[in-house]
């Protein structure tokens, strides 16, 4: 998995490339705890997979664990989920942390 962290509509976000396509693994595993149910799946997508990086690395094994759930969810659907994969090429891909998280 090669991780990044990305701008998209003006926000950084951690993400993974894979092939042609920037996975937004937050988003990613938001949309696989709503098609499980999950009534506050942004909620409990912040939690378990956090959107910036420093949060990422912080949340350990389970951010990890939660983020090859996201892509493999991503992967069964084509790389088809709305708001979360995008070209590689309509992507800016910038430092994996900012000073400001430092």
């Amino acid at each position: 998995m090669k991780l990044v962290t990305f701008a998209v509509a003006g926000r950084d976000r951690v993400g993974a490339v894979v092939d042609t396509h920037v996975v937004d693994l937050n988003a990613a595993c938001d949309a696989l705890l709503a098609a499980g149910g999950d009534p506050a799946s942004a909620v409990s997508a912040d939690h378990i997979l956090p959107a910036d990086m420093l949060g990422f690395i912080r949340g350990g094994a389970d951010a990890l664990a939660a983020a090859r759930e996201a892509l493999r969810f991503a992967g069964e659907r084509g790389f088809d989920v709305a708001g979360a994969v995008f070209p590689r090429d309509r992507v800016r891909l910038r430092a994996p942390a900012s000073r400001d998280q430092l």
